[in-house]
């Protein structure tokens, strides 16, 4: 993700006054695949995901930004296959824009729905071009929605989620908006409403009045579908602090309804568990590595089968196989307390290329389940964050750590 680009796509309303909602919410999403080393190559399927546009709106709003002036991209093909389209940002020094009547005003005229081949893309086998790397801040929702653990702050630590004019606070209000990541689903008509005017009654409210703000989202929504009424605008619902007048049944029936709709197996989990591949589980693995490492323990190769990972290092074979069949596992509150020493590393960085350097140095089992995420969960600082995270794993080692995972 490139703050550039995103701070660059949030003023184009500002700047475009006719600029429809849906227009802007496909340019944010280009905003936020950008890579200011390897540019912007969002699969059509991925625009549509993150904008809830059908695939003909969402060309049609491509093409709106094109005549614009603000965006335009380069056909990619390959053996003759077709795949996703580089987009080019009207913020970048070399961008020169596609020569259209509109694009010299800012004003659009009325187009064809943009059905050129040059839009359907898909990506090719395999994928040479990763959908883009997400900054844990905006992974953050998605987490939520998919019940992994979230990473905390660092103690004193501020994340831009809560700093007005921030790139992470706007995508905060376009996610209270469009509803990515909440029970309810989209804001009504929140998309009749100009993004500059939402945010900046989001960002008049303090920091806990934000927190409450998305705390009574749901119950509010979901109360008012029950009861068949339509929602005040969510400028309004800012401005005027609705939920201080509402009934605290509206959430408990709200967190009835989200249990309901949890598989039958996640409402029986207990409590401490979280995933393997989350930060709880991480910090749990790394630990039994540098305490296996600590008893002379590694393998001899890269690639083990079961028998020969379950006979080398039980722990690892354990962890695997939690992995694969349940997918999470209880921890036990120290695991949980270690959390924050962690950070997610996304795909194709320097560091997550140190850490598999390192973990073939050592001897260690890199799982192949590591490729298949966006972001894999290491102590903070790279390999060179070992020794504070092993002293951490010291501090928190109490006869209190209960129930834990592959033990």
């Amino acid at each position: 993700m490139s703050h550039a680009a995103t701070k660059w796509a949030f003023d184009q309303p500002e700047i475009h006054r006719d600029m429809k909602p849906s227009e802007w919410a496909v340019l944010m999403v280009l905003a936020d695949c950008h890579n200011p080393v390897n540019g912007c190559f969002p699969s059509q399927d991925y625009i549509c995901s993150k904008t809830n546009l059908a695939e003909r709106a969402v060309r049609d709003q491509l093409t709106h930004l094109r005549e614009r002036g603000l965006i335009d991209w380069d056909a990619v093909r390959e053996n003759g296959k077709r795949g996703s389209n580089r987009y080019r940002l009207g913020f970048e020094p070399d961008f020169q824009p596609a020569n259209s009547a509109g694009s010299s005003t800012g004003e659009i005229e009325p187009v064809q729905p943009a059905d050129s081949d040059s839009f359907n893309r898909q990506n090719l086998p395999p994928n040479l071009v990763r959908e883009p790397v997400k900054e844990p801040v905006e992974r953050e929702r998605e987490r939520e929605e998919k019940g992994e653990e979230t990473p905390s702050a660092d103690a004193g630590q501020v994340t831009g989620e809560d700093t007005p004019g921030t790139a992470a606070f706007e995508k905060r209000v376009m996610r209270f908006c469009n509803g990515r990541g909440f029970m309810a689903g989209p804001w009504p008509d929140w998309d009749t409403s100009s993004p500059g005017w939402i945010a900046a009654r989001f960002a008049a409210l303090s920091s806990e009045e934000r927190l409450e703000a998305e705390r009574w989202r749901d119950p509010y929504l979901l109360d008012l579908v029950a009861r068949k009424k339509t929602p005040v605008p969510v400028g309004v619902f800012f401005k005027g602090k609705t939920w201080t007048g509402l009934d605290a049944g509206v959430l408990e029936r709200a967190e009835k309804q989200r249990i309901a709709r949890l598989p039958p197996d996640e409402r029986a989990r207990p409590e401490g568990w979280a995933k393997c591949l989350g930060p709880v589980g991480m910090a749990r693995l790394f630990a039994e590595l540098l305490d296996g490492q600590s008893k002379g323990l590694a393998l001899s190769k890269p690639f083990v089968s079961d028998a020969e990972l379950r006979e080398a290092w039980p722990f690892l074979w354990r962890f695997r196989a939690l992995l694969r069949q349940k997918g999470g596992a209880e921890f036990g509150p120290r695991w949980h307390a270690l959390k924050t020493a962690m950070e997610p590393v996304p795909q194709g960085t320097e560091t997550l290329a140190a850490w598999k350097s390192d973990f073939l140095e050592r001897g260690w089992l890199w799982l192949a389940e590591f490729d298949r995420i966006d972001v894999v969960y290491c102590p903070a600082g790279g390999p060179a964050g070992l020794e504070p995270f092993e002293q951490a794993v010291r501090g928190t080692n109490d006869d209190a750590s209960g129930r834990e995972a592959a033990e």
